[in-house]
């Protein structure tokens, strides 16, 4: 059972977010402080130290670093991809606070390092490796496709049918 028994509320972010966000013009260093101190009480509206990132990225942020990069260890760097800017986010509150979040990137024309006409590449588009032969478990290598990634409740809420609710939403 959730520790705050207040109702469940979730929130819905659509893109396109600010270019503000993955850019030079707000490191990642900062987007982490700004998400870690963020004011989760208004989170519709924009942050006060950087109009353009709304406060419910941040939170939606927040519950992803507490959850990847403090818990699991995972770098900074890659929480933050350039996928934040296009994707939906969903973050779910207890009250004021924000205890999970995920994200649904829209419809892709490649999965992550392999090309629509089934070539694998290695780190990104930079180096050419054998074609693939046939289709994936997960991917015909021929449709577009969604995904719903960056799923993170936090510890103490866990259990307790958050992500669940999330991908019901």
């Amino acid at each position: 059972m959730r520790p705050n028994r207040e109702p469940l509320t979730i929130h819905l972010l659509v893109p396109p977010l600010s270019p503000a966000i993955n850019s030079p013009y707000l490191p990642i260093s900062t987007l982490a402080s700004l998400a870690r101190s963020a004011t989760l009480s208004s989170p519709a509206f924009p942050s006060s130290s950087y109009p353009d990132v709304p406060n419910l990225f941040l939170a939606a942020l927040r519950v992803r670093i507490i959850v990847f990069e403090d818990e699991q260890k995972c770098s900074l760097e890659s929480e933050i991809d350039e996928d934040d800017r296009r994707s939906w986010h969903w973050v779910a509150f207890s009250g004021e606070e924000a205890v999970g979040t995920m994200r649904l990137v829209p419809v892709q024309e490649k999965a992550h390092g392999v090309e629509k006409d089934g070539e694998e590449w290695e780190g990104g588009e930079e180096k050419r490796t054998q074609p693939r032969k046939g289709r994936t478990n997960m991917w015909d290598g021929a449709e577009a496709y969604i995904k719903i990634g960056r799923m993170a409740t936090l510890k103490e809420y866990r259990g307790s049918g958050i992500a669940r609710s999330l991908v019901e939403e």
